[in-house]
């Protein structure tokens, strides 16, 4: 929530910003880094700025795929294919050469790295 009201002031005061997340990856280098102490730990980092371009608002996933009542509903590969094209509509030159699915699987599909682990150890915030 911290994150977001920073976002949203500095919106306010025309700025953008960006989330980076993933920094467990990395944690124990940006510990360093950064000289954290013991006890802390790097959750994510913001890049603020003022953009040279406003990009349109980037197209979420539809409401019914992501909000169920009562339980759960596996999602059919329908749904994907079609954010899948709709992220390469958005995306248009920009697109990386994959679809968002594929960058997905390769982000998440894959067991996390032990390192972020070993950094919550050595900081004292795992035993």
């Amino acid at each position: 929530m911290a994150a977001e009201n920073v976002l949203l002031a500095a919106e306010a005061e025309g700025y953008g910003g960006v989330m980076m997340g993933l920094l467990r990856e990395k944690s124990a280098e940006i510990s360093e880094i950064l000289g954290l102490p013991d006890y802390t730990y790097p959750l994510f980092g913001i890049a603020l700025g003022k953009p040279a371009k406003i990009n349109p608002v980037k197209p979420r996933l539809p409401y019914e795929a992501m909000v169920f009542e009562e339980k759960y509903v596996q999602q059919g590969e329908t749904i994907i294919r079609a954010y899948d094209e709709m992220q390469a509509d958005y995306a248009g030159a920009r697109r990386e050469g994959s679809s968002w699915s594929e960058r997905m699987l390769e982000q998440w599909g894959k067991a996390e790295d032990s390192s972020s682990t070993e950094n919550l150890k050595e900081k004292k915030l795992w035993k």
